[in-house]
């Protein structure tokens, strides 16, 4: 901006205001103080910076903080009025006498207890009658709140809304702005980082939650590091716990903060209001203080290590392909999963569609994005991109040529969706809404040359939206030149049964509950299952509505193993086997049905492999087929239907977690490293991604080159989750001293709160370090924790072995032994062969440290027989079995392997 903006305002402005100064630029606008000459009042103007105002509407801006005006409330500091000059959009507010949280931060770092929790109570104020008006901040922070007095007030309430309203609505918008989360990292919550349309008032409480953790701690949470990794971190990582910094932090009160903190929305406090009640029994005269409470959470799972998670993360994504198409086709040639992928003429990715409606309704323009590029999926000679790899793309800054060598594809179909409504109440109102969608085809060439080849504009009512669907994707074809014989012609452009259009809605509403099957936390899923019921009631003749239903319902009693759950499921997989007797939906319900609430992989795998004769070319099906026969021992093709999924979804972390962690199993290290390494180059800051790349190390008996992999890691990763993560995973002993003094420094929160994991991780860490002492007086605290697990979950396995474990090297090896061989009796009938080796591992931990050589030698055995990430080479560098080196049967054991 130059002086010249300024005398366009002050023209803008009129006789009624006089600009005076200019104060410090905001991070949205540049910021004057301007004189009421009627009423002698000082007011704020601030003015949205060029690269905001870029293809901005301002009547829209100006509309949309309307609402946001009519805010009258103590701790909110109004909006006076709202303008454009050249353009550029302006507002007016009130000039609070004062300064900033930031400044005070700035100049003071932490703040008094006391102070924190007036600033945090007043902030929560404001939020509780926003909300309750239905106004969402966006961009808590603390440059946004001042403070005036012995008061706090928040100010720009509604910008960060209107801005993201008004950009979708700007004629001439384009695919690479649209899904701009607006707002500031650092205080941005993992939905709305991610340009989640379901992003609601709930991300102000994130964002307040990382205010007052940095109130309290001097810090905002994952502080001092690079923008993307900032985001990263707010999605993937956990605050390093308040009383590490700030011991006096009631515990109470720390346990709010990490509530707001939570990442998934549905475990924060729900309201405002819910916050201040809280924040008031929090810090009331009766709250316990810092050294008289232990918060004491339920007991999580362990987890085996960082291999054995990746079934269940790959299995949720069955989700996600009835969700997003009917049928599929065979995929191109296979390529190396560990480059990326050659530019191919038949490749299209279809990206994001643009919702130019309220950002409410964004998930309909998924539902459309999802829906055509099924239809292309069904094609044979066209390899279309998994939707997993296409989502990152949502307002990327990348150009159409970045994106298409990426993706490894020649096309891109990118297109704006609009859904007119037709106000509730009358008959038929919901078919009678009317959709406009405007696709575009664009062709890279290899020189990187990106043209236009078709773009048509569609207007139909809700009811005609499925034909709609198929003549796009017809046309798309058209355009890439691909010659379409009947059946395919037929197949692609097919109009199914009208299904209920209010059903249709709510089908899609469950499909953004779960982001298309990303999101596989509790929550969401049972969201996902309302909405998915209550479309089949509407209308029990879609297959498709039933299959999510099904797969939804096993996922959730997978976690929860629910009767009624389990009922759901088969009831809902044999109506879609009814409703399609041949197609994938029902075989991929059927399939989840059986490994998941029967755990009968055999059958799982008859179904997964039904369901690829259905659809050959989808990447989750290729995938649900690979963990089944990875269950029932088949590894090799297991790996081959891994690598065949990755191909088709080549930016998905996840794919290539599979790849490389069956590689690993299969002690193919050189390939399993370089598998490894393209899952950490696409998701450097996922503790996991470290993880496995730290295991092809280990593996191969090369102790240095992991550390050296967890030093580089520290970049990207905060040490103490690193540390953490490792000594949880019980590979502490491949941290370096440093990385064990820091794992040991932790306390229980690192470890989700359990004080049994946190005693294990303890007693390991001390007697690997040779302090056998400390290791016996944390078994015994992990011994205790255990044995009250036990007494809630008797047959559990792994705590059995667990606390066999304690007791281990609590040096009561009858008691140890006993519970080793107590685990295989419990283990089920039907067992995996991907996760089970652990139990061996595992008794042979036992039996070492109790000194039954023999016994430990033969569990040794049976884990290098089997497909596992142990090795002779592991077994040699791990500190556990130092005292059988030269024992000539380890020896022969670990000799050449």
């Amino acid at each position: 901006m130059t002086d010249v903006l300024r005398e366009q305002l002050q023209l803008a402005l009129g006789t009624g205001y006089t600009l005076e100064r200019e104060l410090g630029g905001g991070g949205m606008s540049r910021v004057f103080v301007a004189r009421d000459v009627a009423l002698h009042r000082d007011v704020v103007v601030k003015v949205l910076h060029p690269d905001l105002a870029a293809g901005l509407s301002a009547e829209r801006f100006t509309r949309e903080i309307q609402l946001a005006a009519s805010l009258q409330q103590a701790n909110i500091v109004p909006l006076l009025s709202a303008g454009a000059t050249d353009g550029l959009p302006y507002y007016t507010m009130p000039f609070v006498k004062g300064r900033s949280l930031r400044e005070r931060l700035a100049r003071d770092g932490t703040v008094p207890i006391t102070e924190a929790i007036s600033i945090v109570r007043d902030v929560a104020r404001a939020l509780s009658y926003a909300h309750a008006e239905g106004v969402v901040h966006r961009d808590i922070k603390p440059e946004n709140i001042l403070l005036s007095g012995d008061a706090a007030v928040v100010t720009d309430f509604g910008i960060a809304k209107a801005l993201a309203a008004s950009k979708t609505q700007a004629p001439g918008g384009t695919l690479t702005k649209t899904g701009t989360s607006i707002g500031t990292p650092a205080y941005m919550a993992p939905e709305q980082a991610a340009g989640d349309s379901a992003t609601d008032h709930r991300a102000d409480l994130y964002a307040l939650g990382c205010v007052a953790y940095e109130l309290l701690s001097g810090a905002a949470p994952f502080a001092d590091r690079a923008p993307r990794q900032l985001l990263a971190a707010h999605m993937s990582e956990v605050p390093a716990p308040l009383a590490a910094t700030r011991p006096d932090v009631p515990p109470a009160l720390a346990q709010l903060v990490a509530r707001c903190l939570e990442k998934d929305p549905d475990a924060r406090p729900q309201t405002a209001r819910a916050v201040l009640t809280a924040l008031d029994a929090a810090t009331g005269p009766s709250a316990p203080t810092a050294s008289g409470v232990s918060v004491v959470r339920a007991p999580r799972r362990r987890a085996l290590l960082a291999g054995a998670t990746v079934a269940l993360v790959a299995a949720l994504g069955l989700v996600g392909w009835v969700l997003r198409t009917r049928a599929s086709t065979p995929a191109a040639a296979t390529t190396s999963a560990n480059a990326a992928p050659a530019l191919t003429a038949d490749g299209i990715a279809v990206l994001p569609f643009e919702s130019l409606g309220d950002s409410a309704d964004a998930y309909f323009a998924d539902g459309i994005t999802d829906a055509v590029r099924g239809r292309l999926m069904q094609l044979s000679g066209v390899r279309v991109i998994a939707r997993a790899s296409v989502q990152q793309y949502r307002g990327t800054s990348k150009t159409p040529a970045q994106i298409a060598r990426e993706l490894g594809v020649r096309y891109l179909l990118t297109g704006t969706v609009r859904w007119d409504k037709v106000p509730a109440g009358g008959t038929g109102a919901a078919a009678r809404s009317r959709v406009q969608v405007s696709p575009e085809l664009v062709e890279v060439t290899p020189d990187g040359a990106a043209q236009g080849r078709w773009q048509q504009s569609f207007d139909a009512e809700l009811r005609d939206v499925f034909r709609m669907q198929g003549e796009i994707a017809g046309r798309a074809v058209d355009g890439m030149h691909v010659a379409l014989g009947s059946t395919d012609r037929a197949r692609v452009e097919a109009v199914p049964v009208a299904a209920d259009a209010a059903g249709y809605d709510l089908y899609l509403r469950g499909v953004a509950a779960i982001d298309g099957g990303a999101n596989s936390s509790t929550p969401a899923l049972r969201r996902a299952l309302g909405y998915f019921e209550q479309a089949v009631a509407r209308d029990t003749s879609v297959a498709e509505w039933w299959a999510s239903l099904a797969m939804t319902a096993a996922h959730l009693y997978g976690g929860t193993p629910d009767p009624a759950l389990a009922e759901r499921a088969r009831a809902a997989a044999a109506r879609t086997r009814a409703l399609d007797p041949t197609g994938a939906p029902g075989h991929l319900a059927m399939g989840a049905y059986h490994r998941l609430v029967k755990r009968d992989n055999v059958r799982a795998l008859t179904e997964y492999e039904a369901a690829t004769r259905a659809a050959p070319g989808d990447a989750v099906a290729a995938a649900a087929v690979a963990i089944a026969q990875r269950a029932v021992g088949q590894f090799e093709p297991a790996l081959a239907a891994f690598r065949r999924a990755a191909v088709l979804d080549p930016r998905s972390p996840v794919a290539h977690l599979n790849v490389a962690a069956t590689l690993i199993w299969l002690r193919r290290y050189d390939e399993a490293r370089a598998s490894a390494a393209r899952f950490l180059a696409l998701t450097p800051s996922n503790l996991t991604a470290v993880q496995v790349r730290v295991l092809t190390d280990l593996a191969r008996g090369d102790l240095a080159g992991a550390r050296r992999v967890l030093a580089d890691a520290a970049g990207d990763v905060a040490p103490a989750a690193l540390a953490a993560d490792m000594a949880f995973a019980d590979l502490g002993w491949s941290l370096d001293d440093s990385g064990q003094r820091l794992a040991l420094s932790l306390g229980p929160d690192a470890f989700d709160g359990d004080r049994a994991q946190w005693g294990i991780v303890r007693a390991q860490l001390h007697h690997w370090r040779g302090d056998t002492a400390q290791a016996r007086v944390w078994a015994d605290t992990a011994r205790v924790h255990f044995a009250q697990q036990l007494r809630a979950a008797p047959s559990n396995a792994t705590l059995h072995g667990l606390h066999g474990l304690a007791l281990a090297y609590l040096g009561r090896r009858v008691e140890a032994a006993a519970e080793a061989e107590r685990i295989v009796a419990l283990m089920p009938v039907a067992q995996d062969a991907f996760v089970d080796p652990y139990v061996d591992h595992l008794r042979a931990r036992i039996y070492q440290l109790g000194g039954e050589r023999e016994k430990a030698l033969n569990a040794l055995e049976r884990v290098l027989s089997v497909p596992y990430w142990v090795s002779g080479a592991s077994l040699r560098i791990d500190p556990t079995f130092a005292p059988l080196r030269g024992h000539p049967r380890f020896e022969r054991l670990t000799a050449g392997r």
